[in-house]
C-alpha cells in the first residue's frame, strides 16, 4: 500500500492523477488473480486548484500557510482583502452574524479538535454557512489534532448543510496561523487578510 500513496498523492475526481491511480490499482488486482478487474466510465464535475495565496496585511504583514478547499469558488481578478472574524463553533458564527460581524468579512474557523468526523464538519459546511451570512471568503483550520505549519485540504460542500448559499473562496489554514489570528482578535485587534 505504501507504493500507492508514495506514487499517487492527490487524487481528486476528474484528474489525471486519479486516472493513473485507478490504472495502477487495476493492474495490481490483475496480478493478484483478480483477472476480471475492470473500470467503468462516468461523468462528474471537475474542480481544479489554481494559484493560491493568502497573507495577513494588518496588524502585521505575514504570509499564511493555506490550501484551497475543493469545490470552493475562485477569487475574482485582484483577489479579496477584508477584515476577518475568528469563530470557534457554528454557534459563535450564528452569534457573530446576528451582531452584524460577518457580512463583508473573511470568516476564520478555528475549531477545536473533537475527532475527525466532528471536526471535519467545519471544513465541509463552514464556508457555506459563512456565505449564507454574507462572508466574502472562509478559512478553516486544518482538520488535525496537531498544531503545525502544514495545511491539508479536503472539500467543502455548498448547500449540503441546507444553507442556500453561493460558493465563496474557501481554504484550509495551518493550525499555527489560525491560532495567531485568534490571539490577535482576543487582543482586540482585527486582522485583515488578502
Amino acid at each position: 500500500m505504501s507504493d500507492f500513496v508514495d506514487c499517487f498523492s492527490s487524487r481528486m475526481a476528474g484528474t489525471r492523477e486519479l486516472e493513473c491511480a485507478i490504472d495502477w490499482a487495476v493492474a495490481e488486482l490483475r496480478t493478484s488473480d483478480f483477472l476480471d478487474a475492470q473500470t467503468e466510465e462516468f461523468r462528474m464535475p471537475r474542480w481544479s486548484r489554481g494559484l493560491e495565496e493568502a497573507s495577513i496585511v494588518s496588524p502585521v504583514r505575514r504570509k499564511l500557510s493555506m490550501l484551497s478547499l475543493g469545490y470552493s469558488a475562485p477569487t475574482l481578478p485582484g483577489g479579496i482583502e477584508a477584515d476577518c472574524i475568528v469563530v470557534h463553533s457554528f454557534n459563535e458564527l450564528d452569534s457573530a452574524a446576528a451582531q452584524g460581524l460577518v457580512r463583508g468579512r473573511i470568516v476564520v474557523f478555528n475549531q477545536p479538535w473533537a475527532g475527525y468526523d466532528s471536526t471535519r464538519q467545519f471544513r465541509n459546511h463552514g464556508p457555506s454557512l459563512a456565505s449564507k451570512f454574507g462572508a466574502v471568503a472562509a478559512l478553516v483550520r486544518s482538520v488535525t489534532p496537531l498544531a503545525v505549519d502544514s495545511p491539508h485540504a479536503g472539500v467543502t460542500l455548498f448547500d449540503a448543510a441546507g444553507a442556500t448559499a453561493s460558493p465563496i473562496p474557501a481554504a484550509c489554514l495551518a493550525p499555527d496561523d489560525a491560532e495567531a489570528l485568534a490571539r490577535w482578535q482576543r487582543r482586540q485587534q482585527t486582522p485583515r487578510i488578502r
